[in-house]
């Protein structure tokens, strides 16, 4: 009896994935690795195209990403289609296991191609079908990179006009805050009610003085009376430019009314109030007329 030796035939264990681990964490690590890499290779070398203002990798991309990943793109086979060229690659490993597969065309119809050549559109066929086929098992790790998953030469159709700016809204220009009217010596002691003596220019004091000498009443008392009736403070200083134009304005009309003649009340909320001791008619109702 004789032994023989009778051989067995194995098959060959097939990597569940690309990346020949099954630990999630490590497959995400060695694919972020391999996504840095490919991203400082692309941006420097210029392998991606603007589109709208998104980066699209070209198929030198694609085709280095496959290079890092074990995958290599096989043409099966290319033929004529109406119109132009139709082509099918495969995406396999080393060992020859295909791991993706795609097919694509590429017609004069397409305003890129129209004219050209048929071995320029069998080409752009072969081009397109094969980062196409790339894609279906690597998009994940070009998106990883921090790229669109869909490849350049699928967009040829596509508006590359970049999108418009946004330019923030023009806001009006504000008005610059005017300086209170500056004010002489002669006009504070007027409004203080220490001097009777007008100054030259024409200022809401100077109306003011000429109002307490036709009524005989006190200036100090009337111009804090108005001023704080009006505007709500008794401090002609903190009146703004515009309130004090107003403020003049009305006491000239009072001034040249001498058929009123006004004295100092209360109100409940204690505001003193001018009102004509004929008529009585306040100060502020007859200035709303003017």
């Amino acid at each position: 009896m004789t032994a023989e030796l009778v051989p067995v035939e194995t098959q060959s264990l097939v990597p569940a994935n690309l990346f020949g681990i099954d630990n999630p964490k490590a497959i995400i690590a060695s694919a972020t690795a391999k996504a840095d890499a490919l991203a400082d290779v692309v941006k420097k070398k210029g392998l991606a195209s603007n589109i709208s203002g998104r980066e699209y990798v070209r198929v030198e991309g694609w085709t280095l990403l496959g290079s890092l990943m074990g995958v290599f793109p096989v043409c099966v086979w290319s033929r004529e289609v109406e119109n132009g060229w139709e082509a099918r690659v495969e995406a396999r490993t080393m060992d020859g296991h295909v791991v993706g597969a795609a097919e694509a065309q590429c017609c004069r119809d397409e305003n890129t191609w129209k004219g050209r050549s048929e071995f320029a559109l069998r080409s752009m066929a072969q081009t397109r079908a094969t980062s196409k086929a790339l894609r279906l098992p690597l998009g994940f790790v070009m998106a990883l990179a921090g790229f669109e998953a869909t490849p350049a030469e699928e967009m040829d159709d596509i508006d590359r006009t970049p999108p418009p700016v946004r330019q923030a809204p023009q806001r009006a220009p504000q008005r610059p805050q005017q300086a209170p009217t500056p004010r002489s010596a002669a006009v504070d002691a007027v409004i203080e009610g220490e001097s009777r003596v007008l100054p030259t220019v024409d200022s809401p004091a100077n109306i003011l003085a000429e109002i307490g000498v036709k009524h005989g009443n006190s200036t100090a008392v009337k111009a804090k009376g108005i001023i704080g009736h009006l505007y709500g403070t008794t401090v002609f200083t903190n009146l703004t430019a515009e309130q004090q134009d107003d403020f003049a304005r009305k006491l000239t009309v009072w001034r040249d009314e001498p058929e009123h003649e006004h004295i100092e009340q209360y109100t409940a909320g204690d505001q003193p109030v001018l009102v004509c001791e004929r008529c009585g008619v306040s100060l502020e109702a007859q200035s709303a007329l003017v």
